[in-house]
């Protein structure tokens, strides 16, 4: 099989789980599997953002036209995970309808999950599978206890859980927007520093160089320092060139270049110290 076509298998069989269970909380009334649909949700949101990403830094997209999209996703996963918790709030004084019927198809999608995932474990898409089957399993267990005390306590229990976890996600996906600040490690900042040791001939040196973890994925900022005169017609393409030449070095991370020119140089005059003007 393909890669193209065992991506759309698995972004394919992740949707239509998230419709499952959205169609198993409606027909269990149960927040626990309403919960989880929105953690799906989430995990697959996360993959199609990482590849709208991926898409315009291979094709040379402008930075602003993608760069906060993940905080984007991060706000509305966060908004989303809320509404879920507050909904498991709102079924303390409910009954499920048919917890039974909730218990076995969660357990069904987590099934169904991990075959998709263990089938094409290189692919992203896939392994955004793999990490739902877990709150799942943990639906369906939660949902088993309901049928078994009558009560919805356990569901809403359960459901509240998850929305911590969707809520986390979201927190995790919106930093990925942010500035990394952490140390990078030895062989990372050798990697960065011989990429621009034979990067564009406009670079004279970096600044401050920091990264950060977040949503399984690792950025790493850098502050370049260009000529004077370089031309601002040419800064995207310098750009461009370094972060593929550090990508290239460290492959699986997200690098982000921030170009600085050095000020202009101080001249004496009779009236005082100032700026030229180049």
């Amino acid at each position: 099989m393909t890669a193209r076509r065992a991506s759309l298998t698995s972004l394919v069989t992740a949707a239509a789980l998230v419709g499952v269970r959205i169609a198993l909380a409606l027909l269990a009334g149960s927040v626990s599997a309403l919960a989880d649909a929105t953690r799906a949700a989430a995990e697959l949101g996360q993959v199609l953002v990482s590849e709208i990403v991926a898409h315009h830094e291979d094709h040379g997209a402008p930075r602003p036209a993608y760069r906060d999209v993940g905080a984007i996703e991060g706000v509305a996963v966060v908004a989303a995970g809320l509404v879920a918790g507050f909904a498991a709030l709102r079924g303390l004084g409910a009954s499920g309808q048919r917890p039974a019927l909730g218990a076995f198809g969660m357990l069904g999608c987590a099934v169904i999950a991990r075959l998709v995932s263990d089938r094409f474990p290189t692919r992203p898409e896939a392994r955004s599978l793999a990490r739902t089957p877990g709150t799942a399993v943990l639906a369906a267990g939660g949902l088993a206890v309901s049928a078994m005390l009558s009560s919805a306590i356990p569901d809403v229990v359960v459901a509240l859980v998850i929305a911590g976890v969707v809520v986390k996600t979201g927190i995790d996906l919106a930093l990925t927007a942010v500035r990394g600040r952490e140390r990078l490690r030895g062989d990372e900042l050798a990697h960065v520093a011989d990429a621009l040791a034979h990067g564009p001939p406009e670079v004279v040196g970096y600044g401050h160089v920091g990264a950060r973890t977040a949503a399984r994925a690792r950025r790493i900022d850098v502050d370049v320092t260009i000529v004077r005169d370089a031309s601002d017609a040419r800064l995207p393409e310098i750009r461009r060139e370094i972060e593929a030449a550090i990508h290239r070095r460290l492959s699986g991370t997200r690098i982000v270049v921030h170009l600085r020119k050095p000020p202009p140089p101080k001249v004496e005059t009779g009236e005082g110290t100032r700026r030229h003007r180049s």
